[in-house]
């Protein structure tokens, strides 16, 4: 990437001398690249940038060595840019602009232009596009390679969906959504503290080659009566840390600014060993449209969903269903002795 200012406002420039090549030339006179927008080698690829002109908004999708996708280096929704890669991978040219209307879209390409560059392993540019807006039909996308003059309207194949809006996203869209995104065996401890409820909070740790061991929070907790832990309840508990998933990222709302004044309904800490994760979880009360720990009721629909804190720092949005099972008890790991 040789430059991050994008040359949208050329495009016009490019509109005027590019003009009576478009207008003298018949479909078989366009040159190959021009009407190459595809990426069938799609797994090459290692480095994705979108720009857009309006705002200078962009990012940077890079893939690891792992494999795995990232997005301003944190970690990015893989489903997404799969989406992503498919849509690269499928592009097709769906018809070309009558040449009455070739300086309008120019203009809508230098006014609304998306520019995406690709990128291998070794930082050679695979490909460059810019994406203007939809045709008046609504169907497809304008768009342009990076050193032609000709533009053309896209879609992905088989799809008359607006290739534009697979790209046009923000980091928030793009980051992965799994707030512990572990399996159950990579877990070495979990500690859940309950402020308002002391009795109920415990630790989960997991040593190698030896069972899992629960210990309750607070001193002086006893053991529920005549039982015993049960480790296919502890197993399941942690599989579920997996399935929380973020319904949005909500960093820039006002409600950040009152959390320092609120103790958590729970707390939350993770451990891989080399990782961890620490969640305060604040329930939000939908029909005051703000944080509700004195009227808070599990059961009520007005609590469908919690406030989070991620490691201090981002905030998020999680639907009760998808995080309701980590909120275990001290006592519902135990059974009773046969």
């Amino acid at each position: 990437m040789k430059n991050n200012r994008l040359p949208f406002l050329l495009l016009l420039l490019i509109a005027v001398g590019g003009g009576v090549y478009y207008w003298s030339g018949s479909s078989t006179d366009f040159l190959k690249y021009e009407r190459n927008f595809a990426i069938k080698n799609f797994q090459d690829i290692r480095k994705i940038f979108v720009a857009k002109r309006l705002n200078g908004y962009h990012f940077i999708l890079e893939k690891g060595d792992d494999g795995r996708w990232t997005v301003d280096g944190m970690p990015a929704n893989q489903t997404v840019v799969k989406g992503m890669l498919a849509t690269l991978h499928d592009l097709t040219i769906q018809y070309k602009p009558p040449r009455k209307a070739y300086l309008n879209v120019m203009h809508n390409l230098a006014n609304h232009a998306m520019k995406i560059e690709v990128y291998d392993k070794d930082g050679n540019n695979m490909k460059t596009i810019y994406l203007g807006g939809t045709p008046p039909d609504s169907y497809g996308t304008y768009a342009m390679l990076a050193g032609s003059d000709q533009p053309f309207v896209i879609h992905k194949k088989l799809t008359d969906g607006d290739v534009r809006a697979v790209f046009d996203l923000t980091i928030d869209d793009l980051r992965d959504p799994f707030i512990f995104p572990y399996k159950p065996s990579q877990i070495k401890e979990v500690t859940v503290e309950y402020p308002y409820a002391e009795g109920d909070g415990f630790r989960i740790q997991q040593k190698a080659g030896q069972s899992l061991v629960i210990s309750p929070l607070a001193q002086g907790t006893p053991r529920p009566t005549g039982s015993e832990p049960n480790q296919s309840l502890l197993e399941d508990y942690l599989y579920h840390f997996s399935k929380v998933e973020v319904e949005g990222f909500i960093n820039k709302n006002p409600i950040r600014d009152t959390l320092p004044n609120v103790v958590p309904f729970a707390n939350v800490h993770l451990s891989t060993g080399d990782k961890s994760i620490a969640i305060q979880v604040f329930p939000f009360n939908a029909e005051k449209g703000k944080i509700d720990i004195k009227g808070y009721s599990p059961a009520s629909p007005d609590f469908f969903r919690y406030v989070c804190k991620v490691n201090d720092n981002d905030l998020v949005l999680v639907q009760r269903p998808l995080i309701e099972k980590i909120f275990a008890k001290y006592p519902d790991f135990f059974v009773m002795r046969k």
